[in-house]
């Protein structure tokens, strides 16, 4: 693949998209207890996320009993295959 069959978006673009569920797992450190906690972010969405910009991931701290957030930016790449004849 070359370099020019990569487009690459650079501004911010607002997904139109109500509820954005994700098949991942994010973990982070509590930052009142220092324990990891997770966030599932097939169950925790996304509401109308954009494409590079900032993100507020939520996440539940099971040790402390706390919620905290981190920033999380989106990104999203399509690699264009061979050409082939339709």
């Amino acid at each position: 693949m070359k370099d020019k069959d990569v487009l690459k978006i650079t501004e911010i673009v607002e997904l139109q998209i109500k509820r954005f569920y994700l098949p991942i797992k994010l973990k982070k450190e509590c930052p009142r207890c220092g324990k990891s906690s997770e966030s599932d972010l097939s169950m925790e969405y996304l509401s109308y996320p954009t494409v590079n910009g900032k993100e507020s991931i939520p996440f539940y701290c099971d040790a402390c009993d706390s919620w905290f957030a981190a920033d999380a930016t989106l990104r999203i790449s399509i690699e264009v295959g061979d050409t082939k004849q339709i």
